[in-house]
């Protein structure tokens, strides 16, 4: 007979956080970028976002970003119901290409 614990980790003995740090090795330890692997993976997530949503993606996939920043940059926004709203895929690979034209930083001293 299964434990009450058992039937919602899974893995074993697992406390829930023990269980995301778990998922966080695998995906450091598989050497994949999960998220951009060539074109935005999108399939999970909604096809428009609005600044504060697209802040709170960018933030936590890639960089760290407010949504007034977002107001500045030149995606394609639509006003739906008073609110700005954007392509996800379109927002995140704007975003990627910011980060990939960051130029690395080293510190320390020279």
């Amino acid at each position: 007979m299964q434990t009450e614990r058992a039937k919602h980790f899974p893995r074993g003995r697992c406390t829930p956080a023990e269980s995301s740090a778990l998922d966080e090795n695998e995906d450091r330890v598989s050497g994949e970028n999960t998220f951009l692997s060539g074109a935005a993976d999108t399939s999970n997530l909604p096809t428009y976002v609005d600044r504060r949503t697209g802040a709170a993606l960018v933030t936590s996939r890639l960089f760290p970003v407010s949504r007034r920043t977002l107001e500045t940059w030149p995606l394609v926004w639509r006003r739906v119901n008073g609110r700005a709203i954007c392509r996800t895929a379109e927002l995140l690979e704007f975003a990627q290409s910011k980060l990939d034209a960051a130029s690395p930083v080293r510190g320390g001293p020279g």
